[in-house]
């Protein structure tokens, strides 16, 4: 019997592949639930591997994603329901870049990299409002607790 001799392309797909099976795709996301509704969302391990254009780009393309989901659902929900949304996900007076300055401070913190960027994005406009020092440690306890479980 000859011994198998495989292409350098093979090998490299196949190095590739088992990397993935090692490390796996799913450290770089986490489940976030609405209601009883789940999806896999980025997490921090994808936002350090982007660039500064990358993060603008990504959390602009999350708001663009509150608009569309807003837009299906308006027929169903009051303009003011539609408006508690808008000032929940969004901050005034602030340019997207300034808002990936503040999720590059969370996820300076390794305790945070398992927690989602549309959580990390949701502290962020929180602390850029102005929340209380109590109110953002709270919010941190919780988003922990519940992301950094095995």
């Amino acid at each position: 019997m000859q011994p198998v001799r495989l292409s350098p392309i093979l090998l490299a797909l196949l190095l590739l592949c088992s990397a993935n099976v090692v490390y796996g795709e799913d450290e770089e996301k986490s489940a976030v639930y609405v209601g009883n509704v789940g999806m896999m969302t980025q997490n921090g391990r994808t936002w350090q591997h982007l660039d500064k254009q990358s993060r603008i780009m990504f959390l602009n393309g999350m708001q663009d994603g509150v608009m569309l989901s807003l837009k299906e659902i308006s027929g169903e929900i009051d303009s003011a329901k539609i408006q508690r949304v808008l000032l929940a996900t969004t901050v005034p007076g602030f340019q997207f870049s300034d808002i990936v300055k503040q999720v590059d401070v969370f996820y300076s913190d390794s305790a945070n990299i398992r927690i989602p960027v549309l959580e990390a994005y949701m502290y962020s406009l929180q602390k850029m409002k102005g929340a209380t020092n109590a109110n953002l440690e709270h919010l941190m306890t919780q988003l922990r607790q519940t992301y950094n479980q095995p």
